[in-house]
């Protein structure tokens, strides 16, 4: 069964003092906001957001990889989770 997506985040907020740190520790709030959203209950099952490509354009022709099927797994360094915590088939995160 197929879940709607939650509504959009709100805007993150500027924090001007505490540097790009903090912005990256909001952003992972915000989109932990979503998964928590859509996924009640499945916090196991979260993980750090990810990127696709190394370019907007490379990620656009990413996401329309894996929207179509047609890219259906990926592979990353051990060192991308500092925390050790690795991905596996059913984890939730956002792309």
């Amino acid at each position: 069964m197929r879940r709607s997506l939650p509504p959009r985040p709100r805007r993150l907020t500027k924090n001007i003092a505490g540097g790009a740190e903090s912005k990256e520790k909001d952003m992972e709030a915000e989109l932990r906001h979503v998964l928590e959203a859509a996924f009640p209950g499945e916090e196991a099952r979260y993980f750090l957001p990810m990127s696709i490509g190394s370019s907007p354009e490379t990620a656009d022709d990413g996401a329309v990889l894996i929207l179509t099927g047609t890219k259906t797994l990926t592979s990353s360094p051990f060192w991308d989770f500092p925390d050790g915590k690795i991905p596996f088939v059913g984890a939730l995160g956002v792309l």
